[in-house]
């Protein structure tokens, strides 16, 4: 179980974790939530879909707002924040995409969370 669970945080299924750092999708997501994500076919996103992307060295995991087609081809999504007021300010292109939601188990994230808190202020100490 344990060696399935360290293949699994790696990335090497279908299937990728990622750890909720805010509250950005409140209610459906909380901060520490672990988000389970797979690779799918960019045609098959529509509105609604939650999505996980890359966006200036972030990944977010954000709810489709609307699909922007260009000549019938799905070129890019706006996305929103479920607890945001506004749509995020970029439109996400098919090369930020990773994938689309699929499920999560509540607060199953917040070890990395602390995980990787404690590795940078380590380092930081040893920086001074």
């Amino acid at each position: 179980m344990g060696i399935a669970l360290l293949f699994f945080g790696l990335g090497c299924f279908t299937y990728k974790p990622i750890a909720i750092l805010s509250n950005s999708m409140d209610p459906e997501f909380n901060y520490g939530d672990l988000v389970i994500y797979k690779k799918i076919k960019l045609e098959d996103l529509k509105a609604n879909d939650i999505i996980v992307y890359k966006y200036k060295q972030k990944i977010i995991v954000h709810r489709i707002f609307k699909v922007l087609d260009n000549n019938k081809k799905k070129t890019w999504v706006e996305t929103k924040g479920d607890n945001n007021e506004n749509i995020d300010s970029k439109p996400i292109v098919p090369d930020q995409i990773l994938g689309k939601y699929v499920g999560r188990v509540k607060y199953l994230g917040l070890p990395t969370i602390w995980l990787k808190s404690l590795i940078k202020k380590l380092n930081e100490k040893l920086l001074l």
